[in-house]
């Protein structure tokens, strides 16, 4: 199977869409037959041009590497001394300290992901969907809470010494070796599409430890061959 092909069948379902529509090539037009754009469906993918997607990979590159190195700076500098003052403020402060932080973008407890899911979704228990009128608006606003679920009151608040743990991982630590990590974090709103990115065919974003961190790749079989992009799978 050709690069091309793999990129055009990332489901299953998908695969057996253009088995049986040969002709279609308009990729959208897969996404609205999976309920996408439609009333109270997920949200339809933007379909940036390239350029639009690569400014926007570069910006967002840009951010994590200037956020990490002023972590490990910190954490260089004063990280001992903050934590051993976490470890002794009592549970109300910490959580007045995460609040003022991160303000209504934390969550209150453990995997809030899976708890808000259950809330709007009560069927998806038994394995099936059956959506609500306003499920996916109301889901949608709880886009960051499904970004990242481990971040929330009841695990750094409660258990004082996992801010400890995620502040000196993410310290000494370049961002690549997370990548893998937070993405599978956020692995049930992908899923469910409550978090839909923006829809490029035949394109990848790579990770690296060099600058820029990000890079958006044409997926061809020349940048396969050698080496620049992966090699695309089915799942």
């Amino acid at each position: 199977m050709d690069i091309y092909s793999y990129l055009r069948r990332p489901d299953p379902a998908y695969a057996a869409y253009y088995d049986f529509n040969p002709d279609v090539d308009d990729d959208f037009e897969y996404l609205q037959s999976r309920g996408y754009g439609q009333l109270d469906g997920p949200v339809m993918p933007g379909r940036p041009t390239s350029h639009e997607l690569r400014d926007s990979v570069n910006a967002i590159s840009d951010e994590i590497t200037k956020a990490y190195t002023e972590l490990k700076v910190a954490y260089a500098a004063n990280g001992k001394v903050i934590l051993e003052q976490w470890v002794r403020m009592t549970k109300e402060e910490r959580t007045s300290a995460l609040q003022k932080a991160f303000g209504n973008g934390i969550a209150q407890q453990h995997r809030p992901d899976i708890r808000l899911l259950l809330k709007a979704l009560p069927s998806i228990a038994t394995g099936r969907f059956k959506v609500n009128p306003g499920t996916w608006t109301e889901l949608t606003k709880h886009r960051e809470v499904f970004k990242t679920p481990q971040i929330n009151i009841e695990d750094l608040a409660l258990f004082p010494e996992h801010l400890g743990l995620l502040w000196r991982s993410r310290a000494t630590n370049h961002p690549v070796l997370f990548w893998r990590f937070d993405l599978e974090a956020s692995y049930l709103a992908r899923h469910t599409k409550v978090l839909v990115g923006p829809f490029l065919p035949r394109y990848v974003v790579t990770f690296s430890d060099l600058t820029p961190y990000a890079n958006l790749v044409a997926l061809t079989s020349e940048a396969v061959s050698v080496g620049i992009a992966p090699e695309p799978k089915l799942f």
